[in-house]
């Protein structure tokens, strides 16, 4: 296989396997009827710019350090995956700003993330075939990423772990990896960080508190972006049909078909492995928030975290993501998602206990 080997500004080069099919080498992809080809020096300066003008506001007074220290291999190293990889090619570019080039999620400790996954990551991405959906490569993230730190943490028969209440003191990406653990938020971030490292785009979810109640919990998860086709993969679907005659999978096809859009514009929801083992893509009832008595006229708001200032529609976003370990923070725009869950988690039985920050 020919590999071409990239020295970024951090001094760490990487191989990858050789670049994506519809552009020439020195070109980032971007969707479209024709797909269109953007030289990698105007695309790198295009978003080293886009990333600039977005900073959270919290993050302006670090804005030299942000900008000489983590944005470089933020830019390159993303466009290199859009590059190299199939299924990261095919995203749009609003979606891959918001979701795949910033370097943090909210107000987690700012670090280079992104080169140290990328070393861990590129023998995964590597082996997965050519012509695998965001779904697919989004799996193999899931399974992979939780056990590929032990042999530089000197623990090389513990995988990251669940515990619950560790933020804010253990939740951004670097820290869990050190620590060995870290509760959903923690999780879902190191999660979403190495899912942007396989240009899949990602962001954090959750409600600040269940039924509009502190008392009562809160909780992050991660939803992911799809594409606009469809939430299963195609191999998911076809082992469910396959299986049809069994019980289990028809009770789980039946309840599909009760609930329209699976996934919403695009984006379907799940937790990393070490909070949520067994969870798909094709199911939202296996989440073990989703269901009636949370979402079932409760009053339970959800939001997603957003890094574009912009909405759609080119205004500021007016509404924050609510930081149940930060209330009085309001740095981090959000998006409302109460309708997607209540009308998609109201259709699923009673769940289990809650699991906190």
């Amino acid at each position: 296989m020919h590999c071409t080997y990239y020295l970024f500004i951090t001094g760490a080069a990487f191989c990858l396997p050789g670049a994506h099919a519809s552009c020439p080498t020195g070109t980032v992809p971007w969707p479209g009827k024709p797909v269109t080809c953007e030289a990698s020096s105007t695309a790198a300066a295009r978003e080293t710019s886009w990333l600039l003008n977005n900073l959270f506001p919290f993050d302006e007074p670090n804005r030299q350090t942000i900008e000489s220290g983590i944005v470089p291999a933020a830019v390159n190293l993303s466009l290199t995956a859009r590059q190299r990889f199939p299924w990261a090619a095919s995203v749009p570019r609003d979606v891959w700003r918001d979701a795949v080039l910033p370097y943090a999620s909210v107000n987690e400790a700012r670090t280079d993330w992104r080169t140290l996954l990328t070393h861990l990551m590129t023998p995964l991405m590597k082996s997965l075939p050519k012509n695998s959906s965001l779904a697919e490569a989004a799996g193999a993230v899931n399974e992979f990423i939780w056990s590929a730190f032990m042999n530089i943490t000197g623990r090389p028969n513990q995988r990251i772990r669940f515990r619950s209440e560790q933020t804010p003191m253990i939740f951004d990406p670097l820290s869990v990896v050190l620590y060995g653990y870290a509760s959903c938020t923690g999780i879902s971030i190191l999660f979403i960080d190495a899912l942007r490292v396989a240009g899949i785009p990602a962001r954090l979810v959750g409600t600040p508190a269940w039924h509009n109640n502190p008392n009562d919990g809160n909780h992050n998860w991660v939803e992911v972006y799809l594409g606009n086709s469809t939430s299963i993969s195609h191999v998911q679907e076809a082992q469910y049909l396959a299986l049809k005659s069994s019980s289990a999978v028809s009770t789980i096809l039946d309840r599909l078909a009760s609930i329209a859009n699976v996934a919403d514009d695009g984006w379907a929801f799940i937790e990393g492995a070490p909070a949520g083992a067994g969870e798909t893509f094709a199911d939202p009832c296996d989440k073990w928030f989703c269901n009636r008595g949370r979402f079932g006229g409760s009053g339970t708001q959800v939001f997603a975290a957003r890094f574009d200032r912009l909405s759609a529609l080119g205004q500021d976003v007016a509404l924050h993501f609510p930081m149940s370990w930060d209330l009085a923070n309001r740095g981090v725009r959000g998006e409302n998602r109460t309708n997607f869950y209540t009308r998609v988690c109201s259709a699923c039985p009673h769940g289990q206990a809650t699991a906190n920050l």
